[in-house]
């Protein structure tokens, strides 16, 4: 694994805790996660299934499947 350094605004901290909180995932897990639905999203934009899904029903699912572990 290789660390990762991201620079946010204020404003995108404060909604990363938010979600953080929600989602009950600490800050890196969170984090990791979004990323891969990121990636997910930029490697296969005309996928249907991500078109039907909303993003936090499949952050939801990912979750559920490993934890949100990488």
């Amino acid at each position: 694994m290789s660390p990762l350094v991201l620079v946010i605004t204020v404003e995108q901290h404060t909604r990363l805790l938010e979600i953080c909180a929600s989602s009950e995932l600490p800050l890196d897990e969170q984090i990791g996660g979004m990323i891969d639905l990121d990636f997910e999203e930029w490697k296969d934009p005309d996928d249907a299934v991500l078109h039907e899904v909303s993003r936090s029903s499949r952050f939801a699912r990912f979750v559920a499947q490993d934890g949100g572990a990488s």
